[in-house]
């Protein structure tokens, strides 16, 4: 799914979130990703393949290994989107590196 089409699809049928209400996690500890805490908010999403949002020209659908590594690459450039393609949960990292996990009761 090429970036366009990734942002498209988070226009159209993303929820809003909240942020002053969310639960932030940070994601780094002594300088460094801990992908393992990430790899656990994103299990709750249920799904083998992410649908990641960065910015309208940065963004994929991925499985979990090739997510973990985009997402990586990316933390930092804007606050990233990832999501399953109904939309059922929601992982948010913000771009100073905290993230949270939101369920929806959005199923598109």
């Amino acid at each position: 799914m090429n970036p366009r089409r990734v942002h498209a699809r988070f226009r159209q049928r993303c929820p809003r979130v909240d942020f002053a209400k969310c639960e932030w996690i940070h994601l780094f500890s002594d300088g460094c990703l801990n992908e393992e805490r990430l790899r656990s908010m994103l299990s709750t999403l249920e799904t083998s393949h992410f649908l990641i949002h960065v910015q309208p020209k940065i963004g994929d659908y991925l499985p979990l290994e090739e997510a973990l590594v985009f997402i990586r690459e990316n933390i930092g450039k804007s606050t990233i989107y990832i999501g399953d393609r109904n939309f059922a949960g929601l992982v948010v990292v913000a771009q100073n590196g905290v993230a949270t996990t939101l369920a929806t009761d959005k199923s598109v």
